[in-house]
């Protein structure tokens, strides 16, 4: 019966999350080329509505996404394009995607890549992926004016990539409920920040299935160490 429910709850997750990308690939869409060919006749206004939409509209599109992610990897259907990938390029493609809303929240976000980083066998675009989640989780939880700091170094032979916090933490009872399937610390209505809880879960079996470890650290001054590890690639 267990395994029937489990099989029934994959199916559900996924014929939804794919009924519900086409119409909202629409919006994003429609909404997108409103802000480019109406940009100059808009109101401040009407721009703040219609940005606040796209917005809105890009959070979903996340949660869908990793709905789908999440099926698969009870599926043990979620595959993988792994190749040689230079990280630097992939880390300093997600800082700049999330920079402007750090800024919009005066957030110090901060990118330290140490020279020469090794490249590694992976999937860039789950790579990015993570980083993202990572990272945004960070912005997400550390109160405006904060700093996060997103860096990269080699380190015994391996790539290591670090997102460091000066947010509020997570108590020591709450964090085996972090890389939960749907957890979230706080999942009551008025939780400060929102999502499906399945992002570090969903990380932490990307950056397995690539050969690696993702971990999260607390230190005792306080703030969030989010951080993995991947096996260097030997120059060619």
């Amino acid at each position: 019966m267990a395994a029937d429910a489990d099989e029934l709850k994959q199916q559900f997750l996924a014929v939804v999350s794919h009924e519900l990308r086409t119409p909202l690939a629409a919006v994003v869409g429609y909404a997108g080329l409103l802000r480019m060919l109406l940009a100059d006749r808009l109101t401040e206004k009407e721009t703040t509505y219609l940005d606040h939409l796209m917005a809105q509209a890009d959070q979903l599109q996340l949660s869908l996404n990793q709905l789908l992610d999440a099926a698969s990897l009870q599926a043990g259907t979620l595959g993988l394009v792994t190749r040689r990938t230079a990280p630097a390029d992939v880390i300093e493609e997600v800082h700049h995607a999330l920079a402007p809303a750090a800024g919009a929240r005066r957030q110090a976000f901060k990118l330290d890549l140490a020279p020469a980083l090794p490249e590694v066998r992976a999937d860039a675009q789950r790579l990015a992926q993570v980083v993202q989640a990572l990272a945004g989780n960070a912005l997400k939880f550390t109160p405006e004016g904060g700093h996060v700091a997103l860096s990269a170094c080699r380190t015994d032979g391996r790539l290591r990539v670090e997102v460091r916090d000066d947010g509020p933490g997570v108590a020591p009872a709450d964090r085996p409920k972090l890389f939960r399937t749907f957890s979230q610390v706080d999942m009551s209505n008025t939780r400060p920040a929102g999502g499906l809880g399945l992002g570090l879960g969903i990380s932490r079996a990307l950056i397995e299935a690539m050969g690696g470890q993702l971990e999260l650290a607390f230190p005792v001054e306080g703030g969030c160490v989010a951080w993995f590890e991947l096996p260097a690639l030997e120059v060619a």
